[in-house]
């Protein structure tokens, strides 16, 4: 049983909806801007997939790890890249 629940939350604990993680996905801040209608369906999209338990990931334009982070996701770089594209080698 202890095994269902651990699955319930496959995204990783956040707490968040997953229509404002969606919407995070697009840096959108709701008070400020509207979505477009193609937009708005893609949040829409994604909130549905997260809420069915599936995770959002992409490829980093650099190195091509998995990254599955929204900040990560929203700029296609992982936290050692930028760290290496700001200069700073450092890992």
């Amino acid at each position: 049983m202890s095994e269902m629940r651990a699955k319930e939350n496959p995204g990783g604990g956040t707490g968040a909806s997953p229509e404002s993680i969606a919407a995070d996905l697009f840096n959108h801040n709701a008070r400020t801007e509207a979505l477009e209608a193609d937009e708005r369906r893609e949040v829409e999209l994604i909130a549905e997939l997260l809420d069915r338990g599936y995770r959002i990931a992409v490829r980093c334009h650099r190195c091509g790890h998995w990254l599955t982070n929204v900040r990560s996701i929203r700029v296609f770089t992982g936290p050692v890249c930028r760290r290496r594209e700001a200069g700073d080698d450092r890992e």
